[in-house]
């Protein structure tokens, strides 16, 4: 998966079908859950969104994977996944997601933390604002990073 990272910086209008790319992402949630008893692919599921970004071309693949967040809180993995943890986190501030999408994330959170709907939907706004102030795990502005720091860093780690 790292690889498609590097084609997103090196090859910006690379485009690889949608279609190709829907077959990647069932394919690595069949993986996570066979492997690891985990239903979303975090890794996969942020190179996938950092590599199409907001373009139209991908918005199912886009809803699909958002689709899956959801149905991965749902079924209480918010707090006994790590990967359905920072999936929330990262998504949150993701700039590739609507407004609304993110709001219902937060939503579906909230009900899974606490068993019962929020009573006041305007926490949910500023839940919202706080959580997209600043990246989590992942910096969804790729202006402000540079691919051959990164890389170097990389070729510099000790391996074990």
């Amino acid at each position: 998966m790292s690889a498609l990272n590097v084609i997103t910086f090196i090859s910006p209008y690379f485009e690889i079908p949608e279609s190709t790319l829907l077959r990647f992402w069932g394919s690595s949630k069949k993986l996570a859950f066979d492997n690891f008893s985990d239903d979303f692919p975090y890794f996969e599921a942020v190179s996938l969104l950092y590599h199409t970004e907001d373009r139209p071309q991908f918005s199912t693949l886009r809803r699909r994977i958002y689709t899956d967040l959801i149905r991965s809180i749902r079924r209480g993995f918010l707090l006994a996944s790590t990967s359905t943890f920072m999936g929330f986190l990262d998504f949150c501030s993701c700039p590739f997601f609507k407004k609304e999408w993110k709001l219902a994330l937060i939503k579906h959170a909230w009900t899974s933390f606490y068993n019962a709907p929020p009573k006041n939907l305007g926490k949910l706004n500023s839940i919202l604002n706080s959580s997209g102030q600043s990246p989590w795990f992942v910096n969804w502005k790729k202006e402000e990073l540079d691919i051959r720091k990164a890389l170097f860093r990389k070729e510099l780690q000790n391996v074990y």
